[in-house]
């Protein structure tokens, strides 16, 4: 199982009780974006210039050939972690942070030396995707501050 977790803090004067549910959607946008947009880099062929990949070794690159996978995208031999990661995801979100965990394959996860840590390498953030998860949280808080502010004026309206 790999978890990623991600953390946010902000206030907003006048909105009260109202942030946190604010803040809570905005994390829960973040880690669905992550996962459906940004997971699925991982495992093309530019991902090992982007993320970093460790190199595989020759050994590696010549079994992947020889299984019909493409031995320029590290992350994928079978198919079988993409799939688990993509489809097997549970997302949750407090007002502070966002956690996806994602069932993988147990060679995923074992971090004896001398292996790859594959973990890190599928759950890594780019420069590029630590801009775009920055911009994505401020539209998000922006449109969703802005509609608790119209709705709170509108309810002292009627009252």
């Amino acid at each position: 199982m790999i978890v990623l977790e991600s953390t946010l803090s902000s206030k907003v004067k006048g909105l009260g009780r109202a942030m946190p549910a604010i803040r809570k959607a905005t994390m829960l946008a973040v880690g669905q974006y992550w996962h459906n947009e940004l997971l699925r880099k991982h495992f093309t062929i530019g991902a090992k210039f982007e993320y970093q990949h460790s190199r595989r070794s020759d050994t590696t690159l010549r079994a992947k050939t020889k299984a019909g996978a493409n031995p320029f995208i590290d992350l994928v031999a079978s198919g079988e972690s993409e799939r688990a990661m993509k489809h097997n995801a549970t997302i949750t979100a407090t007002a502070k942070h966002v956690r996806i965990k994602m069932s993988v394959p147990a060679y995923f996860t074992n971090h004896s030396s001398g292996t790859l840590d594959m973990e890190k390498e599928a759950t890594t953030i780019s420069t590029r995707d630590r801009r775009k998860l920055s911009d994505l949280i401020d539209d998000e808080l922006t449109t969703r501050i802005r509609r608790a502010k119209i709705h709170i004026a509108l309810e002292k309206v009627s009252s």
